[in-house]
């Protein structure tokens, strides 16, 4: 099995301008709280979805900033994924991704300050096409700044 923590620059992006939102509206340090669902090719939103042999397993984060800046990154292990993005698991199967596509829902469910008080929900779609890669998957987002 092959695990990697989900990165990119548009899921960057996401948590950038969410801290950014949110710094604007007090120089204290900001709590994020949310969680992640994916789905490859249009199927309905799921915790875990899969391509052939390829898993993504969904994750919660809840984090505070620390000088402005939130990093998600740990436990890129399915099943226990905490305070990141989520986690794609990769059989041993060779399969053919290329053409396929992969889209990340991320939803915070908090601080409020993120859609400006009137809401607890602020959610940001990235899509991202699979493809394969020299012994394994790639998924490439669009990092079309947006």
């Amino acid at each position: 099995m092959f695990n990697f923590i989900l990165k990119s620059k548009a899921s960057l992006a996401v948590i950038g301008l969410a801290i950014a939102i949110a710094s604007s509206a007090t120089a204290a340090e900001v709590q994020f709280t949310g969680f992640t669902q994916g789905r490859f090719n249009a199927n309905a939103f799921a915790n875990t979805d899969s391509l052939f042999n390829l898993v993504y397993t969904s994750s919660t984060f809840d984090n505070t900033t620390v000088g402005g800046q939130l990093d998600l990154g740990g436990n890129p292990t399915p099943g226990t994924d905490f305070n990141n993005l989520g986690s794609f698991t990769l059989g041993a199967q060779d399969q053919n991704y290329n053409g396929n596509t992969f889209e990340l829902m991320v939803t915070f469910t908090a601080p409020a300050t993120i859609v400006g008080g009137t809401s607890t929900i602020f959610t940001d779609l990235l899509i991202g096409s699979v493809l394969n890669g020299v012994g394994g998957v790639f998924i490439d987002f669009d990092n079309t700044v947006q």
